[in-house]
């Protein structure tokens, strides 16, 4: 693998606190983050807690990644992860819905209960 000193730099400077380092790692990624989106055919609401949830766990996780020029990998990874979340996770409520819609037989709203 070979090291970017620029991006080794701004993940040790942004994981020091540096907010200025901090933005341009995220203005330098987001459209990474997104393109990996768009393939995963995610509507907007879900590009975009995808792309907050990737941008929170990447501020829980930058002092302790391990190779910090390896951090477009690491996005791409974590995006591509969750992304894989929220595609299963509409299928599973999607399936439900279309269980429930099935199981229900009839409903009877004729007149009042214990009547």
């Amino acid at each position: 693998m070979r090291d970017d000193p620029h991006v080794v730099a701004l993940v040790t400077r942004a994981s020091g606190g540096d907010h200025d380092a901090w933005n341009e790692l995220v203005d330098r990624y987001a459209a990474l983050v997104y393109t990996i989106c768009t393939r995963y055919r995610l509507s907007n609401h879900d590009t975009e807690d995808v792309g907050q949830n990737v941008w929170l766990l990447l501020a829980e996780q930058l002092g302790t990644l391990r190779e910090p020029a390896a951090l477009p990998g690491w996005l791409a990874t974590t995006t591509a992860r969750d992304c894989v979340r929220v595609v299963t996770a509409a299928s599973k409520t999607e399936r439900l819905g279309r269980e429930l819609d099935d199981s229900v037989l009839f409903v009877d709203d004729g007149g009042e209960p214990g009547a």
